[in-house]
């Protein structure tokens, strides 16, 4: 169910919901906290909070992770009533609307659709009416909006083809590009003014909108198509970094590592021309992936050298990587580096050094590199306390450091441990 959740399938978290229902279990805290939390992430906090009312009425006790999640939806809600209410009094001012705003409401409404069917019939109005100005990012927003007419769309052929085809809208651009400014048959996306601006947050918008409908191939031809136009310099600079640090990121997480091998040559210069914790977060998390600790180290001497301050991303990086090839010297450097950063311990930096302790068979370190991360407010994961359990309990000398690990799980909020 859990799996489920993560990924958003609601009906096959329901599946197995049904199947635990008719072997005559009964959701505990974790099942209850982990939907609540899901359906708060989805924007769907009525029945977010139907689940926490359910698991009281249950007489199962709300643990402090089931807290965090209320209050959570609490400040996401408290944030989109703001927000919406604004909006709304533009709207009946009959003022018009800035692409900021309108890109900050469509944002709040498309992540909680089920709580704002009235403010997205408002966007749609708004667009209907050409009071919204004309934005790259607008039309990216606007193409997940439902209900637009044909003529909202005609009005805009970058909004018009994102919704009929992300990819041929990819394409499209792509031989605009190409052209460097001749009409398309899909319609001029290229709009007069500051001609480079207007390519860089073109580009930027559709290779977002291509990202999420999982076109990386298309996203890959655009973004070689706006570098051999020289689309991403002086101020958009920083917008072809975003798209490449996006597309390294996509191909790393999906596995694809020789399809982002094609573009790091490409990031490593523009990170060094504009500096960035994301685009250097993006460098080392590609260097962690294939295992390669003296590219992972050259990327740490050029954030040094560029002033830039490594985040939890990099940090974890890094540690990753020294504990996969069992570097048990160099991981604890990265994890002290970490701290002395001011970054509290993380659950993944915790597992991977204690996973590198126990196979260097350095048990005493594992435990005391866990009762340091509880001290910090640290949730170790169940995996992390059953390997070093599972270590100890050969050897009869190390059975009480196995009880005293036991009872600090029994006192943990989350309701996996116990189990």
């Amino acid at each position: 169910m859990h799996a489920a959740l993560v990924r958003g399938r609601q009906a096959r978290w329901q599946h197995w919901l049904q199947r635990m229902e008719d072997a005559g279990l009964a959701p505990d805290a974790y099942t209850h906290t982990t939907l609540a939390a899901a359906l708060i992430g989805a924007g769907r906090w009525a029945e977010a909070a139907r689940v926490i009312r359910n698991m009281r009425g249950a007489g199962v006790a709300p643990t402090r992770a089931t807290g965090v999640a209320a209050m959570q939806m609490q400040r996401r809600r408290s944030r989109a009533l703001v927000v919406m209410a604004r909006f709304r009094q533009a709207v009946a001012g009959g003022a018009a609307i800035s692409a900021h705003e309108f890109t900050q409401v469509a944002g709040e409404a498309l992540a909680a659709p089920r709580e704002c069917v009235a403010e997205i019939a408002l966007l749609v109005r708004c667009l209907e009416e050409r009071r919204v100005a004309a934005s790259p990012a607008v039309d990216a927003l606007a193409a997940r909006l439902p209900g637009l007419s044909a003529r909202a769309r005609a009005a805009r052929p970058l909004l018009d083809a994102l919704c009929d085809d992300p990819a041929r809208a990819g394409h499209a651009l792509a031989a605009g590009l190409e052209k460097r400014g001749e009409p398309l048959a899909a319609g001029s996306f290229l709009a007069a003014g500051d001609r480079r601006k207007s390519y860089a947050d073109t580009v930027s918008a559709v290779v977002r909108s291509l990202l999420r409908a999982g076109h990386l191939r298309t996203a890959e031809h655009v973004v070689h198509a706006a570098h051999r136009a020289h689309v991403f310099v002086a101020s958009a600079h920083a917008k072809g970094n975003d798209v490449l640090v996006a597309l390294v990121s996509d191909y790393v997480a999906a596995g694809r590592l020789g399809d982002a091998a094609q573009h790091v040559a490409r990031l490593e210069r523009l990170a060094d021309s504009a500096p960035s914790a994301r685009a250097f977060g993006a460098l080392l998390r590609y260097a962690a992936a294939a295992r390669d600790e003296a590219a992972v180290d050259a990327v740490w001497r050029r954030m040094a050298a560029a002033g830039v301050g490594a985040d939890g991303g990099c940090h974890r990086a890094r540690i990753a990587c020294f504990a996969a090839g069992g570097r048990l010297v160099r991981t604890r450097r990265a994890y002290a580096d970490m701290l002395d950063d001011g970054h509290a311990p993380h659950a993944a930096a915790v597992a991977a050094l204690v996973r590198c302790c126990v196979r260097a068979a350095h048990v005493g370190l594992a435990a005391t590199v866990v009762r340091h991360a509880e001290r910090h407010g640290c949730a170790v994961t169940p995996g992390t306390y059953n390997l070093i359990m599972s270590r100890c309990a050969p050897a009869p000398p190390l059975h009480r450091r196995i009880d005293a690990m036991f009872a600090r799980m029994l006192a943990a909020p989350d309701a996996r441990l116990t189990r």
